[in-house]
């Protein structure tokens, strides 16, 4: 009895800690596209990507609170661009060992596990 339910408990945690990771991925990879998009939007009201971001995710110098990049709870956010008119940007998102990144010309993609 105590070995059936010892194999039950450790199906339960294998699994628990699958659908744990895919759920992280997946708010990973939610966050990018969305963040994306404000940098889209960024990029054509301003001509070029922002230089950097404050702590509250939003472009350095911007008074316009709509080009703020929104992180789920647990995900973390590094941003990088280049030159005083950016045209290029890289933006890494981690939760715990997982990293994500999305760069201005691709989707998010896997760095890190």
């Amino acid at each position: 009895m105590i070995t059936v339910i010892g194999i039950l408990a450790a199906v339960t945690v294998v699994s628990y800690n699958g659908i744990s990771n895919r759920a992280t991925v997946e708010t990973l990879k939610l966050d990018l596209n969305d963040a994306a998009g404000h940098l889209k939007a960024y990029y054509y009201d301003t001509g070029s990507y922002p230089t950097d971001l404050d702590e509250n995710n939003c472009p350095v110098g911007s008074i316009n609170t709509s080009y703020c990049l929104s992180v789920s709870p647990g995900n973390t956010f590094d941003y990088t661009a280049d030159g005083a008119s950016p045209q290029t940007y890289s933006l890494l998102a981690t939760n715990k060992n997982i990293v994500y990144q999305v760069t201005n010309n691709s989707s998010p993609t896997i760095v890190a596990t």
